[in-house]
């Protein structure tokens, strides 16, 4: 006889009246039944996100309760009730959440989940299950960032921030997809700009024979080299910003005149707007790249792997690692 109940994390409300901190506990649940726009997917590795550690923390406000967490994933697909989507049916496919898996829907820290069925992308065969779901939320972020910026053959992207998880990717994204050239900025020795040593960019201003970079991409939100970034881009540039600082003042000062005389664009994303059906397109096109060997990923070793009983812990924070997935 089939499984009827799944094991799961799931959030509900505060015990106390005073409290804004959902519970979090390891619970049974039935099964979920996906509806004919859906699939069932059994999991095998799910991320614990910073979104997660926030929504049991209370932190973010669109999250609904009860709820099972979890953003990114991926598994197979052991449900597709419409023949639309019998193709998919034992299928390998990864995700992430767009706006509603893990705040208003349940999500992917459990033993199964149930999705739309546009919103999964084949695995890439060349990666682990836990690769795919450390990295698709990661992925996802840094395909629309590229995407939203225009990138054409041979401009020149300054990436702040190119040595993070979305950063990596982005430089990759540009360089081996895009065929741009890449600056990287970062604090880390070895880059083509030390924002610590140089925190005016003048080997920018210099590398691009003074006429700055026609990109920048802003993944980490410090406002004094947002602003220096801005001052000298070059006449036509866009610059794209996914963080703000996380204390201190958010305003950024920008000069009119020469934003319009210098034909400047300035555009603000973030992840959570992305409908989960375009974030499976972006990672589809992905896979692909992962399979040619354009984009690479952190080694599977390089990954926490914990239990769900384990999750506990690091949602309690007691465990900390750069990647962490719950694997079933």
């Amino acid at each position: 006889m089939p499984d009827t109940t799944m094991k799961a994390l799931q959030l509900t409300k505060p015990s106390s009246s005073s409290s804004q901190t959902p519970n979090l506990s390891l619970t049974t649940l039935p099964i979920p039944t996906p509806t004919p726009s859906r699939l069932l997917i059994k999991l095998h590795a799910s991320q614990i996100q910073h979104s997660d550690l926030l929504n049991a923390r209370g932190a973010l406000p669109q999250l609904t309760l009860p709820r099972i967490p979890g953003r990114d994933y991926s598994g197979t697909v052991v449900s597709a009730p419409s023949p639309l989507h019998q193709h998919l049916l034992n299928q390998a496919v990864y995700g992430t959440s767009g706006p509603d898996l893990g705040f208003t829907e349940d999500g992917a820290h459990a033993e199964y989940v149930v999705v739309e069925a546009d919103a999964v992308a084949r695995k890439p065969e060349r990666l682990s299950w836990a690769q795919c779901a450390s990295g698709a939320g990661f992925w996802n972020t840094a395909w629309w960032v590229v995407e939203k910026a225009g990138i054409r053959e041979g401009e020149r992207v300054l990436v702040l921030g190119a040595t993070g998880r979305v950063g990596s990717m982005v430089c990759e994204l540009v360089e081996n997809v895009r065929k741009g050239v890449v600056l990287r900025a970062g604090r880390r020795e070895g880059l083509e700009v030390n924002t610590v040593k140089d925190p005016e960019l003048e080997g920018v201003v210099k590398s691009t024979g003074g006429n700055g970079p026609d990109v920048v991409l802003d993944l980490v939100g410090d406002i004094k080299l947002t602003k220096r970034a801005l001052e000298i881009i070059a006449v036509g540039g866009r610059m794209v910003c996914i963080a703000a600082p996380k204390d201190g003042s958010l305003e950024l000062g920008v000069n009119l005149l020469s934003l319009f005389r210098k034909n400047v664009s300035i555009l603000g994303f973030s992840s959570l707007r992305v409908p989960a059906d375009d974030g499976a397109r972006a990672l589809e096109e992905m896979s692909k790249f992962f399979d040619e060997g354009k984009l690479t990923c952190w080694g599977d070793d390089e990954i926490l792997k914990v239990s769900l009983e384990e999750a506990i812990d690091v949602y309690a924070g007691k465990r900390n690692a750069p990647h962490i997935v719950i694997e079933f």
